[in-house]
């Protein structure tokens, strides 16, 4: 889904833009504003990956400004700094 819809902004939008929408949004679907309603729920959680990918972009790749992940079979993760241990494996 594109993330610009779902924030109801243009692509254009600079990162003030982004955290206004985010704000507005997520006040209008907080679930502690809706209890009970799984809908403004679910749509909560798309608005605040949204915001986090578009304000963040690395975020959204999985990685952080300051480390990659790693995974590691069986479905762990470790950051760049401890993974070197396990490439030897």
């Amino acid at each position: 889904m594109d993330l610009y819809v779902i924030l109801g902004i243009e692509r254009a939008a600079t990162p003030g833009d982004i955290k206004r929408a985010y704000k507005r949004l997520a006040r209008r679907c907080h679930p502690d504003i809706n209890p009970g309603d799984q809908m403004a729920a679910t749509h909560f959680r798309q608005i605040a990956a949204a915001y986090e990918t578009l304000i963040d972009p690395s975020a959204g790749a999985g990685t952080t400004r300051t480390a990659t992940t790693t995974r590691l079979p069986g479905g762990g993760r470790v950051s760049d700094s401890r993974a070197s241990i396990f490439r030897s494996v």
